[in-house]
Formats: structure tokens, sequence, C-alpha cells
């Protein structure tokens, strides 16, 4: 099921309430926990920090672009 997570129905069958089926829907950016958005993302600061950094040569988010390998 997309909307809960579970895997004994579908989501036609999901009779999860609906704020377990928002929380499950949210997916972190920066950690890919789901449950809750970056603004309240408890993960550590290096993790949070690595997400912040975008490298300006290939886009990708973890490096500056003085450590890019493009």
């Amino acid at each position: 099921c997309h909307l809960c997570g579970s895997l004994d129905h579908w989501a036609v069958d999901c009779t999860a309430p609906a704020e377990v089926q928002d929380a499950y829907r949210k997916k972190c950016v920066v950690c890919g926990q789901r449950g809750h958005t970056a603004r309240d993302c408890t993960a550590p600061a290096e993790v949070q920090d690595a997400y912040r950094k975008k490298c300006v040569v290939c886009g990708q988010r973890g490096h500056t672009a003085r450590d890019s390998t493009d």
C-alpha cells in the first residue's frame, strides 16, 4: 500500500487513519526517512550539511565543485 506502507493490502483497500497515510507520504529529502519533511529532520548535522551542499558543476548534492569528479 503506497498510502500507509503495509504489504498486506492495496491502497484501494487501505483503512489506515488519515494521519498515518499523511505521515507515510512525507519523505524527507535530507535523510530519506518517511514520516517527516526536511524542515523537521533530526538527522545528525553531518547528514544535513551534506544535503545542503550542492555542486555547481554536476548538480549533485553532498559535495561542492572543488570535490566534483565531472
